[in-house]
């Protein structure tokens, strides 16, 4: 005998056969563990213009790495320090541009991000060789000039521009009587910028004050030229370093404490991070803020925002700071300063010194509080309770009492009325029709007992003989 396939079997098969291609190419194409659609964790080249441990280097990279490491937690971010406030010049430039070719050039990096002037001088002067077609976000560039921009369509910023005209007006607000302000600096290239800015400002004011500026001093002769400033003078610092006579260089902090401390006038900063140094305050630029916004600008071109498409040079966020310290020093009141500035170095409040203890004690009396409304409740729903048992033997004894007394009227209420009875032997008519002795039903109908005896009337009637006998014996 011959086999002969079904035609519907083999029909069934191949339909199976068809949907397990169809899926397994969804599979394939829906996969997150293929290749091209897997998107591995960015890797970010960081060129700082200064070095590690400056206050605003370290702020710029702790503001950009909080954002980026929060949306991508296994980034890589190679941080590169340039040392420019130590070397500078072309020389200097190109051995740069060797180390970083040697270093980089053959490293794909998806972002470069330039902090402060020099390190977006390098990658612009060196962008085609060492970076070509990388996005390049820069941060704390001072004053920059949009128009270096032009023809950099894959560059985005975030332009460090002091609030100076915002400032020198504060100086007049909070001390009227000011008629000079001496202006602090270095001469590097940073210092020279900001300078620069800060006089294209000042030439606004040049009718109410003078403006004196020192740049490049030792801090010997910034010590004895400060000392002498008279009370209606103003000093506004933005030196990034000062030298010593002997070539020992101070920090910004440093130089600025021991200004502070040899200052007769109140001394006005631009930057955040002199706050707590010897600066009264201004509208200061927070480079935190700085590096937080490069950051938020990095993620959304890691992400897949071109560059081409966003701003591309977002505005510096400044605001009012203050020193408590300097203020009271100088005796500057509250209502002087702007609305919504920041103080710091404030005392706490009897509130913020204590909010531990007020917290403890204020949650012990509201326990107490708790616990005696818990016990109030308690023994109120006790006596409510007892009340209660009372009420319902009172309702027992009622209801008994109103069971004895209803049955009492209904006896009372069988008796009353007119009762049929014979005319001659006396018997009563009961409920069914039956005549029966009156004894028995009063007896019935009430419980009362009868006990017989005889009249003197029927005793005569009955026994005429006896019934002298009888009543003389009294029975």
């Amino acid at each position: 005998m011959s086999y002969r396939p079904d035609p519907g079997a083999k029909h069934c098969s191949q339909i199976r056969t068809l949907a397990i291609l169809l899926l397994s190419i969804c599979s394939l194409l829906t996969s997150p563990t293929t290749t091209s659609a897997k998107q591995q964790p960015p890797h970010i080249l960081l060129l700082n213009s200064y070095h590690e441990g400056y206050k605003g280097t370290d702020d710029i990279v702790r503001g950009f790495r909080a954002v980026i490491e929060e949306a991508f937690p296994d980034a890589t971010i190679k941080t590169e320090y340039l040392d420019s406030k130590y070397y500078s010049g072309a020389e200097y430039d190109e051995t740069l541009h060797q180390l970083l070719s040697s270093k980089f050039k053959n490293h794909h990096f998806e972002l470069i991000v330039a902090a402060d002037d020099y390190a977006f001088n390098i990658v612009e002067k060196y962008y085609e060789d060492l970076f070509p077609q990388r996005p390049v976000i820069f941060c704390g560039t001072n004053a920059f000039d949009i128009n270096r921009l032009n023809g950099k369509e894959r560059f985005v910023g975030v332009d460090e521009r002091p609030s100076f005209k915002e400032s020198i007006n504060l100086i007049f607000s909070l001390r009227p009587q000011t008629k000079r302000i001496v202006v602090i600096h270095d001469e590097s290239i940073t210092g020279q910028l900001n300078a620069e800015a800060f006089r294209s400002e000042a030439s606004n004011f040049s009718a109410k004050a003078e403006f004196e500026y020192l740049a490049g001093l030792s801090l010997e002769t910034l010590i004895d030229r400060i000392q002498k400033l008279s009370p209606d003078t103003a000093a506004f610092y933005f030196a990034s370093f000062v030298n010593m006579s002997n070539g020992r260089q101070y920090s910004s902090g440093e130089a600025l404490e021991i200004l502070a401390a040899n200052s007769p006038v109140p001394i006005f900063g631009g930057w955040e991070f002199s706050l707590n140094h010897g600066i009264i305050g201004g509208k200061l630029i927070n480079l935190v803020e700085h590096g937080s916004l490069a950051g938020r600008i990095a993620v959304d071109i890691l992400k897949g925002k071109s560059p081409t498409s966003m701003t591309k040079l977002f505005p510096s966020p400044n605001s009012f700071m203050f020193d408590d310290k300097e203020l009271k020093r100088f005796q500057i009141e509250d209502a002087l300063l702007p609305a919504k500035s920041t103080i710091i170095n404030r005392p706490p409040t009897f509130y913020q010194k204590n909010r531990a203890e007020i917290f403890i004690t204020l949650s012990s009396v509201l326990a107490i509080i708790v616990i005696s409304s818990f016990l109030a409740i308690y023994k109120s729903r006790s006596r409510l309770q007892m009340a209660y048992q009372e009420q319902l033997k009172t309702e027992r004894v009622l209801l008994d009492f109103q069971r004895e007394l209803t049955q009492a009227f209904s006896e009372i209420k069988i008796l009353q009325g007119i009762l049929p009875i014979c005319s001659f032997c006396k018997n009563i008519r009961n409920d069914e029709g039956y005549y029966e002795q009156i004894e028995g039903y009063i007896h019935k109908h009430s419980g009362v007992d009868f006990s017989h005896t005889i009249c003197p009337t029927c005793l005569k009637k009955h026994y005429p003989e006896e019934s002298d006998a009888i009543m003389q014996k009294g029975v």
